[in-house]
Formats: structure tokens, C-alpha cells, sequence
């Protein structure tokens, strides 16, 4: 579907919808910048975190879907990150994982992706040991213990 069909179709949702096209029905936006903003608009949310030119479709994207988990996406809706790197740190997020370890612009996706998965690692075996010991405090084990 090419990119002109696409605005006239997302415009017209917006309008049947009962949404303020206006703030997504500008030259400036590409189709899927507008789709973004429209499904955002669609959802109830406080799309003007995202509904800027500075911010590719994708990262709009990733904002998007962290707003509607109720995540705070202060942490990465900024042009600064790619939108791989939204993506790693919206999932840590969304793991109850602190973030802000690894929300750094000079890592890459895939070096977010590595400290999350450590990071959740840990929740996981820290949880784990409270199931097991419940009501027990981790004491620490090594020799002569």
C-alpha cells in the first residue's frame, strides 16, 4: 500500500474515531510517523511524548507501546536512543529490572540486551532463593561457614 493511501486511510480512521487528526495529519510526518500518533491518539494516550519529527516511526513505536503498559518512558523516549535501544530498555522495564544501568546512549542494542538478560538473571535467582528460604536472610558462604 503505498505511503499517500496509507495518510488518507489513517486520517479518515482518525476523523471517523472522533480523534484530533490535527495533530498527526501534517506534511512533515511520514505515513508511519502518522499511524504511530493515530494508534497512540486511538488508545487514549499522551502521545505528545512521541509525536515529533525528531523521533523515527519506530521509536515512536517503542514510546507507544511503553505507554500503554503504564511504564514510565522517561527513561528512554528521547532521539538520543535508536529504536533497539528503546526496545531493551522498555522490556527491562517491563521485567521490573532498574534500567537506568544500562539506559547509557554509547551501549548498543545489543549490549543493553546483554546487561537486561544478566540483570533479569539475577531478579530470577534472587527471587528463587527467597521461594526456596522464605522468611530466611541470605547469609553469605564461604569457607569455615
Amino acid at each position: 500500500m503505498g505511503g499517500s493511501i496509507r495518510v488518507i486511510i489513517d486520517i479518515r480512521e482518525g476523523i471517523q474515531d472522533d480523534l484530533d487528526v490535527s495533530i498527526y495529519a501534517k506534511a512533515e510526518f511520514s505515513a508511519e510517523q502518522m499511524r504511530e500518533i493515530r494508534l497512540g491518539l486511538s488508545a487514549g494516550l499522551d502521545v505528545s511524548r512521541y509525536a515529533k519529527l525528531e523521533f523515527h516511526w519506530m521509536q515512536m513505536e517503542e514510546i507507544r507501546v511503553g505507554l500503554e503498559t503504564n511504564l514510565d518512558v522517561s527513561a528512554y523516549a528521547t532521539p538520543t536512543f535508536g529504536w533497539r535501544q528503546m526496545k531493551q530498555i522498555r522490556q527491562g522495564l517491563e521485567e521490573g529490572l532498574d534500567a537506568a544501568t544500562y539506559a547509557k546512549p554509547e551501549l548498543s542494542a545489543e549490549q543493553m540486551r546483554q546487561a537486561r538478560e544478566k540483570l533479569w538473571l539475577k531478579k530470577i535467582a534472587e527471587t528463587q532463593l527467597v521461594t526456596v528460604y522464605p522468611g530466611k536472610q541470605r547469609r553469605p558462604v564461604g569457607p569455615g561457614i
